[in-house]
């Protein structure tokens, strides 16, 4: 008999799920559940919301709470855990996995989109690597993406060796990523 292996990460997450204590029937479009204290609909299958602003009185209370609790206590608390997982090993492609490839709808979307405007500062984006060097991380706007996805694998290991941040982050990630960056004078690109 011998120990068992640990068993291997899923390339794609399952589908983020809502919970509040308990499993919602709320899929989040995010590749994360997300358990918190949410304003719940008094049959448990949906958060207060108001994404057109027409709440009044408790009802916008209860909305403005599930908002404040996304943006204020959902995304930090996920950005955390992104920058902490790249030091667990995981290949590029399983934690990639774990970041928003698209921007869901309310009130979901606006942990993403928050999300990537923090991680425009937080050193969570892996950069370098190749060349048997494991790759570390920086903020995105400290990076440098390369236009090109052909050369990118021939010219990225090149760069780090020079001491060039040069992203390795899928597509979608890169996009998200630039909108974020939009405001701030956007994105680093080199075009080899």
């Amino acid at each position: 008999a011998r120990p068992a292996a640990p068993p291997e990460p899923p390339a794609r997450p399952p589908a983020g799920r809502a919970f509040c204590t308990l499993p919602l029937p709320v899929l989040t479009g995010l590749p994360v559940h997300v358990n918190a204290a949410f304003e719940l609909s008094t049959n448990r299958r949906d958060l207060w919301a108001d994404p057109g602003g027409a709440l009044e009185g408790e009802g916008r209370t209860r909305a403005v709470w599930n908002d404040l609790l996304l943006k204020d206590v959902v995304t930090p608390a996920y950005a955390r855990l992104l920058s902490e997982l790249h030091a667990r090993g995981l290949s590029d492609s399983d934690y990639y996995a774990l970041w928003p490839s698209d921007v869901p709808p309310a009130p979901w979307g606006a942990v993403a989109s928050t999300l990537y405007a923090g991680l425009l500062r937080l050193p969570a984006l892996r950069v370098g690597g190749g060349l048997g060097r494991a790759p570390d991380v920086a903020p995105a706007l400290e990076a440098w993406f390369l236009e090109d996805e052909e050369e990118e694998a021939l010219v990225r290991p090149a760069l780090f060796a020079l001491g060039v941040k040069c992203a390795a982050a899928p597509h979608a990630v890169r996009d998200l990523l630039a909108v974020a960056a939009a405001e701030e004078g956007g994105l680093r690109w080199l075009a080899p």
